[in-house]
């Protein structure tokens, strides 16, 4: 009994994973697709289907580990081909895969659905919007009850930004999945930033009330109740994060520690003053040194506080942010009407990472590469961004890429 018991328990295992992908709760799959495959390891079809799930969860290196142990198992097979045309596409190679993808569309593909979500998610990586638009409708037109295919889209609208295109999305999407925590949190992000910060308020809340370890609900719960002037609320959704130091101890992007002392400095300057604020922007300062609201109340802190000089100082500095920041949406404007521009593409990449912005910046990056692997302007940038971060194998790829003595280059993360 012992020794079948673990396989009794991974049946029930792999029924509750078509369970949960029937429902689209994809983490509750991939725990329990896990399972079966560490009980049958040599499954072909455990493999697979656990790699799909966590190219749909976006793991994208889990999705290749778990193929790369396919290969050896079933050899050249349709559905291990497709799987990585599509973990190509939606790592943004779109353009190698493009073609026989659609081709896939065209003959009525059983797994169209997962074909259109690849391709959009792929286009919205590389900042192809107006091709993920596009696919994202002809999604929306196959499969009008799709939910997945209205998110995806506003996620291509939020980037133009086309907030308001956006929110509709997400609404309809909400309306297919009442329960979506991505759905709301950006649907409360695309409201506050339409100045409609009583609207946001309940996705917000319904999104912290589930997540309230999620740092990025935090922030955005926190700005609406300072835009509403709610501010002892906005300093309860920071307490936790604040109290303990749980911003330093928990591992986030350094430009979520910086906005949660920026905004943990406005709830200061609000209840204790100037003093107070002021040691938190510089936290802030110091993981985000160009984050322009940082800037701007470093400068009218300091001026508070008498310290002229230093005030001036980064009054400039919050100007030539300021620019940055026009410059990088002028230059995306431009970029939705020439999409394949170069020159552009890196021009908006650069002043992302100058702005702190790593992984956008990167997205960016692999957009050039996607259109251009031997770009050399962009494998040099590259270089030397992998290179200042300690990542020497990385640097020393790219650098071989850029003089032309390597041509599989490792995707950008």
């Amino acid at each position: 009994m012992a020794l079948w018991y673990p396989h009794l328990i991974g049946q029930w295992a792999w029924g509750q994973a078509q369970r949960a992908l029937a429902q689209d709760d994809l983490e509750a799959a991939r725990g329990h697709l896990e399972y079966c495959a560490r009980v049958w390891p040599t499954s072909s079809q455990t493999r697979l289907l656990l790699a799909r799930t966590c190219r749909r969860l976006d793991d994208l290196d889990k999705a290749r580990q778990h193929l790369r142990l396919l290969d050896p198992l079933v050899g050249q097979h349709e559905g291990v081909d497709l799987e990585w045309l599509m973990l190509q596409a939606q790592a943004g190679e779109i353009h190698q895969v493009e073609k026989t993808l659609v081709q896939h569309l065209i003959v009525g593909h059983v797994d169209e659905p997962l074909i259109l979500e690849a391709l959009v998610k792929g286009y919205v990586r590389s900042q192809f919007l107006g091709k993920a638009e596009t696919w994202a409708t002809a999604w929306i037109e196959r499969y009008p009850d799709d939910w997945q295919a209205y998110y995806l889209r506003g996620q291509a609208y939020e980037l133009r930004p086309l907030l308001q295109k956006a929110a509709e999305d997400y609404e309809k999407a909400l309306e297919l999945r009442p329960d979506h925590f991505d759905a709301h949190l950006r649907l409360g992000d695309v409201l506050y930033r339409s100045g409609l910060a009583r609207l946001a308020l309940p996705h917000l809340t319904y999104c912290h009330e589930r997540r309230p370890d999620h740092a990025d609900v935090a922030i955005k719960l926190a700005r609406v109740y300072q835009e509403l002037r709610q501010m002892e609320k906005m300093r309860d959704v920071l307490a936790p994060w604040i109290a303990e130091d749980k911003a330093e101890q928990t591992p986030l992007p350094r430009f979520q520690r910086a906005l949660l002392y920026m905004l943990q400095a406005r709830a200061d300057l609000h209840f204790h003053g100037p003093d107070k604020a002021l040691a938190w922007l510089r936290r802030a300062e110091k993981h985000m040194p160009r984050e322009e609201e940082t800037l701007v109340m470093l400068s009218t802190v300091l001026r508070e506080l008498g310290q002229l000089e230093e005030a001036e100082k980064y009054r400039l500095l919050a100007r030539d942010v300021h620019k940055r920041y026009q410059e990088r949406d002028e230059t995306v404007k431009q970029v939705r009407s020439a999409p394949d521009d170069l020159e552009l593409r890196l021009k908006v990449a650069r002043i992302l990472l100058y702005l702190g912005f790593d992984e956008e910046a990167l997205g960016w990056y692999s957009g050039i590469l996607e259109l251009d692997s031997q770009y050399v302007p962009a494998l040099r940038d590259l270089a030397n961004y992998y290179l200042e971060r300690g990542n020497h194998e990385l640097a020393r790829r790219y650098n071989l890429a850029a003089e032309g003595k390597l041509r599989a280059i490792v995707e950008p993360k």
